[in-house]
């Protein structure tokens, strides 16, 4: 879903991440919300709003600069230098680069582990 939002602000559909049966919705109010969460997932930690900064951004009707915003932490473009065995590849004919070239985008596995008491 992040890829998905990140894919529709930088197309200027930010507004069609909403659950298309809801019709009634304060749709500034979900958009802003919506740029929130990507600022929070910038890969650069120094980046991220803190927590006083997010509880500001999401109660008052702040004006938010997505200019402003960087990658996701887990979205990494093709020139990004990883571990090939941390990424996968994905080229798609809707995803393409200005110039008509198909853009191909990578992503790293995400390995979660769980400690359970004993």
């Amino acid at each position: 879903m992040l890829w998905q939002t990140w894919k529709l602000l930088n197309e200027g559909r930010l507004e069609e991440i909403v659950d298309p049966e809801l019709v009634d919705y304060p749709k500034d109010e979900v958009i802003r919300f919506a740029k929130v969460a990507l600022f929070c997932t910038q890969a650069a930690s120094h980046q991220r709003p803190d927590m006083k900064q997010v509880v500001k951004m999401l109660s008052t009707e702040v004006r938010i600069n997505d200019k402003l915003l960087s990658e996701p932490g887990l979205y990494k473009t093709r020139s990004s230098s990883m571990r090939s065995s941390d990424v996968g590849s994905e080229t798609s004919s809707s995803r393409t680069k200005k110039g008509g070239q198909p853009s191909t985008m990578s992503y790293i596995q995400h390995h979660t582990t769980h400690v359970l008491p004993r």
